[in-house]
């Protein structure tokens, strides 16, 4: 019997892990009105070094694809705020820094509702990361 319970103890063990692993992406929600027929940024991610100069790009996962639209990324230069960059980048807030752009695109004549939902990986200079999870609720009017 004793391979059994470690059986059981392995699954627990990875249950646990697991639970801990989804305790380290928080999960936020955003919302954002697109117009019709129109590509619209949805949000953008930074992750400046202390100095607030560009360092490795925040890497962007499409975990959740929307269903009437595209997404589509691109480097742009904007203004940091504290839902785009990491708490330790909080120092840059209100400069100008290099940034990852999230847009969508509306599929032809399409109005109404649609989401997103992205997982973020924000790297570190001293290679560490930090890991979150954003749903983006969309209205295309």
């Amino acid at each position: 019997m004793a391979p059994i319970r470690a059986a059981g103890a392995l699954a627990l063990l990875l249950a646990a892990a697991a639970a801990a692993a989804a305790q380290d992406a928080p999960h936020f929600y955003q919302s954002a009105n697109i117009s019709a027929g129109r590509e619209g940024r949805l949000t953008y991610y930074a992750a400046p070094d202390a100095t607030c100069h560009k360092s490795a790009a925040p890497k962007i996962e499409i975990l959740g694809a929307p269903s009437y639209g595209k997404i589509i990324l691109r480097p742009e230069r904007l203004m940091a705020h504290a839902g785009v960059v990491p708490p330790r980048a909080y120092g840059c807030l209100g400069q100008f820094v290099d940034a990852a752009a999230v847009f969508y695109k509306p599929a032809a004549r399409y109005r109404g509702s649609d989401r997103a939902v992205l997982r973020i990986t924000f790297p570190a200079a001293d290679g560490t990361a930090v890991t979150r999870t954003d749903e983006i609720f969309i209205s295309v009017r």
